[in-house]
């Protein structure tokens, strides 16, 4: 994952749960740990344009919303639409929740939000 230098020394705070520093370009480079073992995917947010910073819970959260997202026609060969499917199919039962922000890019409150909401839930 790539940092931006000023949040650097955030994750050295972080006592390397995010992982050994591996270099830096524009931005300082971190290799996370677990040994190449994949981690469950615990929640997924799904990004909206809105005024203000907001996070709610879908009712509608399932794998239509999930198959939906990727559905770009030029792509649809039977392999990736056979891969959409199992994919779609394993992330129904994960959480899934609404993130709205206003569209000035990534800023420091959209971040504390979703901390906070990854905290609240248990994540």
């Amino acid at each position: 994952m790539a940092i931006r230098p000023a949040h650097a020394a955030a994750m050295t705070d972080a006592g390397g749960r995010l992982g050994d520093g591996v270099g830096a370009t524009d931005k300082v480079h971190f290799s996370p740990p677990g040994g190449g073992q994949a981690a469950p995917l615990s929640a997924i947010y799904h990004l909206e344009p809105g005024d203000a910073v907001a996070i709610s819970a879908l009712a509608d959260a399932g794998p239509q919303r999930i198959l939906g997202l990727a559905f770009v026609p030029y792509l649809m060969s039977p392999q990736r639409l056979i891969r959409h499917l199992a994919l779609g199919q394993l992330l129904s039962h994960v959480a899934q929740f609404r993130l709205q922000a206003p569209r000035t890019g990534l800023s420091d409150v959209l971040l504390d939000a979703v901390e906070a909401h990854m905290r609240q839930i248990g994540l």
